[in-house]
């Protein structure tokens, strides 16, 4: 609705629910409004000021709260990835140490076993991620 002068006050007839009446009296006595009217206004102010800071505001909790955890995964899946080479490194040992032919490398020369299962763990994570993207798909629908 379009106002030609926005200063000047329009009576309208609301119904609201005790339990709102009440909450306008609490704005209107926190706030020092000398009427009901005044805190309603209020109200609406803020609504208006706020109504496009909320997301931004979300948003930077959720990402500041997501932050230390994110770096903690990081750095838990550097770790394992540490251990499973110094596993791999004891194996070869152990290898060695017993004569069986051959080692598992994994930078220069990569033995056929380790390209198999890298293989077979490719396969899985795109099936995986396949799967998870046709749920997201149906959840859409």
């Amino acid at each position: 609705m379009a106002e030609q002068n926005p200063g000047k006050k329009v009576q309208r007839h609301f119904w609201m629910k005790p339990v709102d009446l009440e909450y306008l009296q609490q704005v209107k006595e926190a706030n020092r409004c000398i009427s009901t009217t005044q805190a309603l206004e209020l109200i609406i102010e803020q609504h208006r000021n706020s109504h496009g800071n909320t997301a931004a505001a979300l948003a930077d909790v959720i990402e500041e709260r997501l932050k230390d955890m994110l770096t903690r995964i990081r750095l838990a899946s550097n770790s394992s990835e540490r251990t499973a080479l110094i596993l791999l490194d004891m194996v070869n040992a152990l290898c060695v140490f017993e004569g069986v032919p051959g080692e598992i490398t994994v930078q220069n020369n990569p033995a056929a076993a380790y390209l198999t299962g890298k293989q077979h763990v490719e396969e899985l994570k795109r099936s995986y991620r396949a799967a998870a993207l046709e749920r997201r798909k149906k959840r859409k629908k």
